[in-house]
């Protein structure tokens, strides 16, 4: 979704890149191109965690790279931050502090699972916040 925001064409052959991303995977080489952009790293072990679901702390990495957020100066009062991956934490102030992503306030609930409202809702902060080219 948020690559097809970026209007870039979709190259036919990259470097296979995680272990459980299949050739032939319709999603292959979205996961391949978010991969070379630094959009997603991956997994220590080599996987994508493609049928894994989605942490709101792993959408956060993903939308700060997308969009080049760096974490605020001043750091948000996010009570629960210590709930959150060290790695995620500079990308949750990052979306925290833009609008992005806002919790109920108070907590980002950064090991929840992203859930269908909340998507389209941070897709919709998205666009009224930033103009893709």
């Amino acid at each position: 979704m948020l690559l097809n925001l970026r209007q870039e064409q979709l190259p036919t052959q990259y470097e296979s890149v995680f272990s459980d991303v299949a050739g032939n995977s319709w999603c292959w080489s979205y996961i391949q191109k978010a991969s070379a952009m630094g959009i997603i790293s991956g997994k220590p072990d080599g996987s994508f965690g493609s049928g894994e679901a989605l942490s709101r702390e792993d959408l956060a990495v993903i939308i700060a790279n997308l969009y080049g957020l760096q974490p605020p100066a001043d750091i948000p009062a996010i009570a629960d931050k210590d709930k959150a991956a060290t790695y995620a934490l500079p990308s949750l102030y990052a979306v925290y502090q833009a609008g992005i992503m806002t919790g109920d306030g108070q907590n980002i609930n950064p090991k929840g699972i992203c859930s269908r409202r909340e998507a389209i809702t941070i897709a919709i902060r998205l666009t009224e916040l930033y103009t893709l080219s």
